[in-house]
């Protein structure tokens, strides 16, 4: 499975939460992350769990995010052109 993981192109990313499994990150390190920037996020306690989810998707969003971003250069021209046609606030709403 993981040759095919690879081939695809597939991240893996855990969240550990070592309450009851102290070494359950290290684990995950070894066995379960896969691909390019794949990362554990650990919990120490359930009660950690919430901030720990929110944290561990929002890296997943901002990865995916910058990663399907146009170039820096190709953002600059387009906000250029909107702001050299005044669309930014030359809108008729009537």
């Amino acid at each position: 499975m993981k040759p095919r993981l690879k081939a695809a192109g597939v991240t893996v990313n855990a969240i550990a939460i070592e309450q009851s499994e102290p070494e359950l990150t290290a684990y995950f390190y070894e066995h379960v992350i896969r691909g390019e920037g794949a990362f554990v996020e650990t919990a120490r306690s359930f009660r950690d769990y919430p901030e720990k989810i929110r944290r561990k998707l929002v890296r997943e969003v901002a990865r995916k995010t910058a990663v399907n971003a146009p170039p820096i250069q190709q953002r600059g021209r387009n906000l250029q052109r909107f702001v050299l046609r005044g669309d930014d606030s030359e809108k008729d709403f009537r």
